[in-house]
């Protein structure tokens, strides 16, 4: 838990170190700050608590698709009124201070072993503390509801409302705020995995399908019970795929719906017919692919391990080479060196 704090916390300085000052929206006017929020997040009202303070506000965003990660500061005690968000689900954080945050008629306190989730059918208002810095998710409404759609292997026939007190120090809370920390710490390293569209898309859709597998809403106990394993020939589909788009960026979700099948199904049928999950598999072909193209390097070619890697999907390089070494009996470079 601390090492996630930490790296919450680390990227939030980032944000705000003079090097990046050029990338962050600063003021101390209420309406241009809300207005620079709300190009990411909700067009809201927002009003400063208590006389004689004054706004020292800081805010900066990265939008990488389907999700959006943010930094949001005051930097004086502040009520928001953005009322129905509409097309999004919003995750809050605190990295200091805290917030209360009402989801109807739920209140849910923001401190930093908790998160605050956001349903886009609630009325949701807040109150910053004047030390209150957190890092705000946005998961497009439209995408969460087609994972939870593919995972259940229907139509989702009703919003999609969670708990709004989401609880950071469970196993599942944990493994959610780690794809993020990751996310994070590469947007702050610079190390540019995110850029690829294979990364991006898997960190992507990890952190929606754990948020969907670790808040409680109102298809969790269908995520529980409503699936049947694939069958034979909808794992073969899968199979095919796999091997013909291996350099694409697929994720588990668009495997069934392509199979036909729930993703809970089709996780159950590998299990059933391979003895390894959907993921495993994929990885297993990305790596016979990596060697190949390890193999090919001739001279002067310029292709390097990272370069490989990336193009099959591989964003921690270190992992990359505990599977290859694992399987092969060498290390990457070894193979290149050949």
């Amino acid at each position: 838990m601390a090492n996630v704090n930490d790296s919450l916390r680390r990227w939030s300085q980032w944000v705000l170190a003079p090097a990046r000052a050029k990338s962050v929206f600063r003021s101390t006017d209420v309406d241009e700050t809300r207005l620079a929020i709300a190009r990411v997040y909700a067009q809201h009202e927002l009003d400063v608590v208590g006389p004689g303070q004054r706004l020292d506000a800081a805010f900066a965003a990265w939008d990488l698709g389907r999700v959006a990660v943010g930094y949001v500061r005051h930097g004086a005690e502040v009520i928001a009124r953005p009322g129905k968000l509409g097309s999004y689900y919003g995750i809050n954080m605190a990295v200091n201070g805290s917030a209360v945050l009402r989801c109807d008629r739920s209140d849910a306190e923001l401190a930093p072993a908790s998160a605050v989730v956001m349903s886009p059918t609630q009325e949701i208002v807040m109150r910053r503390s004047a030390d209150c810095e957190e890092v705000a998710l946005r998961i497009d409404r439209s995408a969460l509801e087609a994972e939870l759609s593919r995972t259940l292997g229907r139509d989702v026939d009703a919003p999609v409302v969670f708990d709004p007190a989401m609880r950071l120090t469970t196993c599942a809370g944990l493994n959610w705020k780690a794809t993020l920390a990751f996310a994070l710490n590469d947007i702050r390293n610079g190390t540019g995995s995110l850029d690829h569209p294979l990364v991006r898309s898997r960190v992507e859709q990890l952190l929606i399908d754990q948020l969907l597998l670790a808040q409680p809403h109102n298809f969790s106990e269908q995520l529980k019970t409503g699936y049947r394993p694939a069958r034979p020939p909808a794992v073969r589909r899968a199979i095919d795929i796999i091997r013909a788009r291996a350099a694409e960026p697929l994720t588990v979700p668009m495997l069934a719906e392509l199979a036909n099948v729930s993703v809970r199904g089709l996780q159950q049928g590998f299990r059933d017919h391979l003895g390894i999950t959907p993921l495993e598999y994929m990885r297993e072909v990305r790596l016979t692919r990596a060697r190949d193209d390890l193999l090919a390097v001739g001279p002067g070619d310029g292709r390097s391990v990272t370069e490989i890697a990336y193009r099959w999907g591989f964003a921690h390089l270190a992992r990359f080479a505990g599977y290859y070494k694992h399987r092969y009996g060498e290390s990457p470079s070894e193979t290149l060196r050949r």
